[in-house]
């Protein structure tokens, strides 16, 4: 074949470059469990010592972590505005975040239904969007809460309309809220939250097709209402 290389050999070739890929990302993979189950048994005996853990999000490979910058940013806000009780519905990066930042302990909660964040104890709600009015510290949260962040796992209009159902339960009347989801259900986040698009727009760590947009029922010197898009 002189200096010519057979199909035979490009598809070794080829099989190669992909099994070197896939061991690199099983590698990855092992490595990411491995810094999740280290840091499930500091928790336990931070929990243990009454202390909170600290809990690096780099253990997570998903795409829907907020990027670094919105996970902070929102995080801020929810310290900020927790004049109460504040619950993080289905954006564990910001709750993490806030957990990491906090000065003082915040009274804050995440709704999730990833168990994995059970590291967290009692801030940590299990929660399941199909059913989203059952879920554990009713007493304490319902009618009660003073921030919520809101980020539906699913762009579609029948996810956003259960999971305001959760929201509404959770309210106190001057319950601040704020919604990180696509622009294309912006009229329904209007409709049922009386929430408008701000200027601010989230970024997530991997970057995802849809447009998304912030929303929020209130205005601040870091959240302004979009008047271009309202």
């Amino acid at each position: 074949m002189g200096d010519y290389e057979s199909d035979d050999d490009f598809n070794i070739q080829l099989s190669g470059h992909a099994l070197a890929a896939l061991q690199e990302f099983m590698q990855e993979q092992k490595q990411a469990t491995e810094r999740f189950q280290s840091f499930e048994q500091e928790a336990d005996s931070k929990f243990q010592e009454t202390q909170a853990p600290v809990l690096d999000m780099s253990v997570f490979t998903e795409d829907w972590k907020y990027h670094e910058s919105t996970a902070e940013f929102f995080a801020k806000q929810a310290i900020k505005n927790a004049t109460g009780p504040a619950v993080m519905i289905s954006s564990p990066s910001a709750f993490v975040k806030l957990k990491a930042i906090e000065e003082e302990p915040v009274d804050a909660y995440l709704f999730e239904f990833d168990q994995r964040f059970g590291v967290y104890g009692d801030q940590f709600v299990h929660f399941d969007y199909h059913e989203p009015t059952k879920f554990a510290q009713q007493d304490k949260l319902c009618g009660k809460t003073k921030f919520i962040l809101l980020d539906p796992p699913y762009l579609e209009p029948g996810c956003f309309t259960k999971m305001a159902e959760a929201v509404k339960l959770l309210a106190a009347p001057d319950c601040k809220i704020l919604v990180s989801t696509g622009y294309m259900v912006r009229d329904l986040v209007r409709d049922l939250l009386d929430a408008r698009i701000t200027t601010y727009e989230p970024r997530h760590q991997n970057g995802l097709a849809n447009e998304f947009r912030s929303y929020t029922n209130y205005e601040d010197d870091e959240l302004r209402w979009n008047l271009q898009e309202n």
